[in-house]
Order: C-alpha cells, then structure tokens, then sequence
C-alpha cells in the first residue's frame, strides 16, 4: 500500500479518469459532513485528471459482484470500534478499518436491526488503504473521521493540492495543529502489471545489501564481457598477422 500515490495522483482510482472502475461506498444516511467529503474527494480525483468522474458507481452495501472487479473507497464516520484514533497502534487501526468494512458494508439479512453508534469528536481522521478482499489486486481506500471536527480536518486538506504530499505508506493519521503521521503496515500486494527487471528492482530497493551486491555483480559479468571480447580481438588480429 502506498498511500502517496492516492494522495498525490489519485491512483489506483483515477487509472480510469470517469472512474468506471471505482465503487463508492456510503450510508443512504451519510451526514453532511461525510456527504462533503465525498464531494471534495471526487472534486480532488477531477482536478488531478482533467476529467469529470461521470462513471464511478455509488452503494451503501457490498451486493453480489459490484466490488469483485473494482476499487472500493469509503466514505464515513468513525464506529465505535475505531474510535479514539489517536491511542490506537496503525496496524491495530488498520484491521480495525476492515473489520468496520465487513460488518457495515457487507449484505446483511433483512431481519438484522441496524447498528448505531455514537462517537466522540475527537479532531482526529484517517486515511487506510488495503488490499480489496472482495477482488484480487484491487485496493480499499477507507477515509474517515471524527464527527464534524474531524472530516473538517480532511477537507481542509483535500481543497489544497499540497497539504497531503507528505502522506505515505497504509494508514495516515490526522490530528489538529499536526502534521499527517504516516505508517507502513499491512501486507504488500500488486496492482496493474511490471515488466519483469522493474519488479526485480523494486523488490531490491528495500534490500539495499543485496542492492550492492547485485550492483557488483552485474559489474563484474560487464567488466567480464568486455574483458573477453578484447582478448578475442587481440588473439584475431595476432593470428592474422
């Protein structure tokens, strides 16, 4: 997960600049706040493309297979399982994250009660990104806040282009008067395809050792290639003499 790339390009949304490939998911009963996330989100992914966002597909439930073959963002508040933001370890946030999608998104029965909870407007908001259980290679986007002060701390952000470049990694984390904390957790996954020597290459860049020893390596067989097609030059030339 690379939360940069989200931040910056909109990726893995905007591979797609009508988002065709995108499922939205919000509660039929998203508050304002929420709603005005949304807006701005989509306003952000617009401005990054050139293009309106006129295909993207919008649902309060995960149903069938409207989200085996497309990313999925989420639009909402924090439920109680995930609130109090700010005390909790990123990698407990993160499984937090897809335990709230799985238990408010998902299908339900019609004979199951709605879930209610009440939150704390704690300020604080969080940007999660997952590999989609629901289709291998595609990404979960979860944006979220803290009643009103927290999603007004989002949207301050995503009206100004370069407020979120320092965010990085599978969970950020926004607090007042701070800048965005970023951590790496989850697992890694892949989306899209590479060239073979481009995966080699960002598979060693998080190895710089072996980045060394493949640098010399490759080093060695040059100065050895170029070694051998001289002494064979030199043997042609002497036995022509």
């Amino acid at each position: 997960p690379d939360l940069k790339l989200f931040t910056v390009s909109g990726y893995p949304f905007t591979k797609y600049a009508d988002l065709s490939q995108t499922l939205v998911l919000m509660k039929k009963d998203a508050p304002a706040n929420v709603m005005t996330t949304m807006l701005n989100t989509m306003g952000r992914f617009g401005a990054q493309t050139g293009a309106p966002v006129t295909k993207v597909t919008f649902d309060s439930a995960i149903q069938n297979d409207n989200a085996q073959h497309r990313d999925i963002l989420v639009f909402a508040e924090n439920s109680a399982d995930i609130d109090n933001l700010g005390k909790l370890e990123p990698e407990i946030i993160l499984e937090k994250v897809k335990g709230n999608l799985k238990s408010n998104f998902e299908a339900k029965s019609k004979d199951a009660a709605p879930q209610s909870t009440v939150t704390e407007d704690t300020g604080i908001a969080t940007i999660a990104q997952y590999e989609s259980p629901y289709g291998s290679g595609r990404s979960v986007v979860a944006i979220l806040g803290d009643g009103q002060d927290g999603s007004y701390l989002l949207n301050k952000r995503l009206m100004n282009p370069g407020d979120l470049k320092m965010v990085g990694g599978g969970v950020a984390i926004f607090k007042p008067n701070a800048q965005p904390a970023s951590y790496m957790v989850g697992p890694d996954y892949y989306t899209g395809s590479l060239p073979w020597h481009q995966r080699v290459w960002y598979s060693l860049l998080d190895q710089p050792l072996l980045l060394v020893l493949f640098t010399l390596v490759c080093a060695l067989l040059f100065a050895g290639g170029i070694y051998y097609l001289m002494h064979s030059l030199i043997r042609f030339r002497n036995r022509r003499n």
